[in-house]
C-alpha cells in the first residue's frame, strides 16, 4: 500500500512540481527505517546503483522513442524528468515492504514483474504521465526487462538478502 501511495502522488504530480511531495514521506520512511532495521551500507548503495538502472532504463526507452514522459523539461544526457528519478528512488527504497513475500518464490517474481512492470507504465499512461509510443515493442521490452530484474534479485540469494532484508535465512 504504501508503494502504491508515493508512486500515484509521484505520477500525479508529474505535470508540475506536486511530486516533490513524496519527499517528506520518504524521509519519514528512511527514518522510520532506520530505527526498527539495520540497513546496511551496502544496502543502500544497492539502492542507489538500482534507482540509477531503472532510470538509466527508462531513459534509454525514452530515447529510442518508444515512450515519451510528460512534466517538467529534460535537456542533455538525462533524458528522462526528476520526477521518475524520484520515483526509481522511492521503488527501491519500498522494495523490501512491498515484494518480501516474493522471497524464495524466483518463478512468481519473474512472472509477477513481466505482467504488473509494465502496466504500471501503462497506467501512468492513463493518468498522463508518460505515452506509450510504440506500443508492441515497448511492452515487450519492458516485460524482459522487469522479469529480469526480479530474476537477478530473487533468483540470487545474496542479492535478495540485500533488496529484501532477509537475514535469516
Amino acid at each position: 500500500m504504501l508503494f502504491q501511495a508515493g508512486w500515484l502522488l509521484i505520477v500525479m504530480g508529474s505535470q508540475s512540481y506536486l511530486y516533490l511531495v513524496v519527499l517528506p514521506l520518504l524521509v519519514l520512511y528512511l527514518w522510520l527505517e532506520k530505527r526498527w532495521h539495520k540497513v546496511s551500507r551496502v544496502q543502500h548503495v544497492a539502492r542507489i546503483l538500482l534507482s540509477l538502472i531503472g532510470f538509466g532504463f527508462d531513459s534509454l526507452l525514452e530515447s529510442f522513442g518508444l515512450i515519451s514522459f510528460s512534466g517538467e523539461q529534460h535537456h542533455g544526457f538525462i533524458v528522462a524528468p526528476l520526477w521518475l528519478a524520484l520515483m526509481w528512488f522511492w521503488f527501491v527504497t519500498t522494495f523490501a515492504t512491498c515484494y518480501n513475500w516474493l522471497v524464495n518464490r524466483t518463478y512468481l517474481a519473474v512472472l509477477f514483474a513481466a505482467i504488473f512492470g509494465p502496466v504500471a507504465y501503462w497506467g501512468a499512461a492513463q493518468i498522463s504521465a508518460i505515452t506509450i509510443i510504440q506500443p508492441m515493442m515497448f511492452t515487450l521490452i519492458s516485460m524482459i526487462f522487469w522479469s529480469s530484474l526480479f530474476a537477478a534479485i530473487f533468483a540470487q540469494r545474496s542479492w535478495s538478502r540485500v533488496f529484501v532484508h532477509q537475514q535469516n535465512d
